[in-house]
Protein backbone atom coordinates (compact mmCIF):
# COMPACT_ATOMS: atom_id res chain seq x y z
CA UNK A 1 0.00 0.00 0.00
CA UNK A 2 3.31 2.52 0.57
CA UNK A 3 4.16 2.22 -2.78
CA UNK A 4 0.95 3.07 -4.21
CA UNK A 5 0.83 5.84 -2.10
CA UNK A 6 4.45 7.09 -3.18
CA UNK A 7 3.36 6.36 -7.08
CA UNK A 8 0.54 8.47 -6.65
CA UNK A 9 2.69 11.11 -4.95
CA UNK A 10 4.81 11.13 -7.87
CA UNK A 11 2.43 10.93 -10.28
CA UNK A 12 0.89 14.74 -8.51
CA UNK A 13 3.97 15.89 -8.93
CA UNK A 14 4.96 15.32 -12.93
CA UNK A 15 1.42 16.62 -13.63
CA UNK A 16 2.26 19.94 -11.79
CA UNK A 17 5.05 20.21 -13.27
CA UNK A 18 3.23 19.85 -16.51
CA UNK A 19 0.79 22.93 -15.33
CA UNK A 20 1.15 25.32 -18.53
CA UNK A 21 0.55 22.67 -20.66
CA UNK A 22 -2.35 21.27 -19.19
CA UNK A 23 -4.04 24.55 -18.56
CA UNK A 24 -6.05 25.31 -21.67
CA UNK A 25 -7.63 21.53 -21.76
CA UNK A 26 -8.66 21.83 -17.72
CA UNK A 27 -9.97 24.73 -18.31
CA UNK A 28 -12.63 23.22 -21.06
CA UNK A 29 -13.15 20.28 -18.88
CA UNK A 30 -14.22 22.81 -16.23
CA UNK A 31 -16.42 24.65 -18.07
CA UNK A 32 -18.18 21.64 -19.18
CA UNK A 33 -18.98 21.37 -15.80
CA UNK A 34 -20.83 24.93 -15.60
CA UNK A 35 -24.54 26.15 -16.21
CA UNK A 36 -23.20 28.20 -19.11
CA UNK A 37 -21.91 25.21 -21.03
CA UNK A 38 -25.68 23.77 -20.65
CA UNK A 39 -26.77 26.97 -21.57
CA UNK A 40 -25.09 26.66 -25.08
CA UNK A 41 -25.38 23.32 -25.36
CA UNK A 42 -28.65 22.39 -25.27
CA UNK A 43 -30.56 24.72 -27.70
CA UNK A 44 -27.17 24.12 -30.38
CA UNK A 45 -28.25 20.57 -29.98
CA UNK A 46 -32.07 21.95 -30.59
CA UNK A 47 -31.58 23.98 -33.09
CA UNK A 48 -28.68 22.33 -35.18
CA UNK A 49 -29.19 17.87 -34.44
CA UNK A 50 -32.44 17.30 -33.17
CA UNK A 51 -35.41 18.92 -31.11
CA UNK A 52 -35.90 15.13 -29.70
CA UNK A 53 -32.62 15.11 -28.54
CA UNK A 54 -32.17 18.34 -27.30
CA UNK A 55 -35.44 17.83 -25.09
CA UNK A 56 -34.38 14.54 -23.89
CA UNK A 57 -30.82 16.20 -22.73
CA UNK A 58 -33.02 19.24 -21.15
CA UNK A 59 -34.78 16.64 -18.95
CA UNK A 60 -31.98 14.56 -18.03
CA UNK A 61 -30.40 17.85 -17.23
CA UNK A 62 -33.50 19.11 -14.88
CA UNK A 63 -34.39 15.41 -13.63
CA UNK A 64 -30.71 15.47 -12.51
CA UNK A 65 -31.34 18.29 -10.21
CA UNK A 66 -27.89 19.99 -11.31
Amino acid sequence: MNTLVEFGIVLIQFLQTMSPALDGPMHVISFMGTTEFYLILIPLLYWTVSKRLGIRVLLILVSTDF
